[in-house]
């Protein structure tokens, strides 16, 4: 049975000063982490030897992508700006992924269309719409020059 950690959604968002030695403060943010499905970002102050830690919820975002003609796009990439992590959209051109809530723009690209940021509204499913680059390629040569 997993413990009950009860937090006050006024304290979401904020940063508190931690003190302790930093391999025994990540054991404990990495399982409470995963027993309260909360994220933690922590920083290093210049100024001080002290270490913010900021409580980071999560939320789970999810949308469809398409063309302007209305067909999904498959095989998008979407990517959470500023970091490797994403996912990619679905044959119908659908996608879910879990974001921290310090993540506020999406990076949504594809080889046939433009790039796009994305803000991520507070709620609702997202609808996107993606250009076609003018350019398509039409032919492709292939020139394979062999060793004997």
């Amino acid at each position: 049975m997993k413990p009950k950690l009860k937090l006050n959604p006024q304290t979401l968002h904020r940063t508190v000063g931690v003190w302790g030695n930093p391999f025994y403060m990540s054991c404990l943010l990495v399982a409470t982490s995963v027993l309260t499905n909360i994220s933690f970002a922590a920083t290093k102050s210049i100024s001080s030897t002290n270490t913010s830690l900021q409580v980071l919820q999560k939320r789970v975002i999810k949308g469809v992508i398409r063309s302007k003609a209305g067909e999904p796009v498959v095989d998008a990439s979407i990517v959470l700006k500023g970091t490797n992590l994403g996912t990619k959209s679905s044959s119908e051109g659908m996608f879910r992924m879990e974001v921290s809530s310090n993540v506020n723009v999406l990076v949504v690209s594809h080889l046939s269309y433009h790039t796009q940021e994305i803000i991520i509204p507070t709620s609702g499913e997202l609808n996107i719409e993606l250009l076609a680059l003018e350019e398509v390629l039409e032919e492709v040569v292939v020139t394979s020059f062999g060793v004997q």
